[in-house]
């Protein structure tokens, strides 16, 4: 299903898709909260459920650890990011796989520019895009240390428009969180919600995305016909 906000209210012609990474290209949720519980265990702290964990992605690394730790055990931060970061450095690419869907739909987007916008560290992010064969279909990887903010600042996608010549309200930017709405809203640019995701449809249109769809072939829908066979 498709569900347009007034503001698009039906396809329209793009310069330009950005991609969240983490919840929208990739399912990359076992293999973060494996690394989220090895790390508690090591500590020999309570672990986490699946659904936990992937409520507490979306905001980078320390944050992820952070909401991981027992309220009262906030003195052990830096040991947990630690040892987070050495377990999921070991399995990022045990069970991670592109959601069904991705692969067909990178293709079927052809020569259009694609970049990727992402909360994750850009080194780990380039890891598991290369490690999914997804790599040859983006121009530009943006983590979330590859400038001094991260989203929800707009300036993550401000500096992907400019990098990839083209104007922010001519982009669009695909992700499942309400970070990539609003960081989308904040450049001028139009969001379209990714509701396979972590945060499912109903976050996504609360939070005031411009479009949202639930399944990936849906954005061949939102992207105008014109501008498809363009590019075929």
């Amino acid at each position: 299903m498709i569900r347009w906000s007034s503001r698009v209210s039906g396809p329209r012609s793009y310069a330009a898709l950005i991609f969240d990474l983490d919840g929208t290209l990739v399912d990359s949720s076992r293999d973060l909260a494996s690394a989220v519980n090895a790390a508690l265990a090591d500590l020999e702290l309570p672990t986490r459920t699946l659904a936990e964990v992937l409520a507490f992605v979306g905001d980078g690394v320390r944050e992820l650890v952070t909401r991981a730790l027992p309220a009262n055990r906030h003195d052990l931060i830096e040991e947990a990011l630690a040892r987070f970061e050495r377990h999921y450095r070991r399995g990022l690419l045990d069970q991670t796989q592109p959601y069904p869907g991705i692969p067909d739909l990178l293709r079927q987007l052809g020569a259009m520019p694609l970049a990727i916008a992402t909360n994750k560290l850009e080194k780990l992010s380039r890891r598991i895009v290369d490690g999914v064969d997804l790599a040859s279909h983006f121009r530009k990887i943006v983590g979330g240390d590859s400038l001094p903010v991260r989203k929800p600042d707009p300036q993550i996608v401000l500096t992907i428009a400019a990098d990839l010549g083209v104007r922010p309200e001519n982009t669009l930017l695909v992700g499942d969180g309400v970070q990539d709405i609003e960081a989308a809203r904040s450049a001028g640019a139009v969001s379209c919600g990714a509701g396979w995701g972590y945060r499912g449809a109903e976050i996504l249109v609360a939070a005031g995305a411009d479009v949202v769809i639930d399944a990936p072939a849906e954005l061949l829908s939102v992207v105008a016909e014109r501008e498809l066979r363009e590019m075929e």
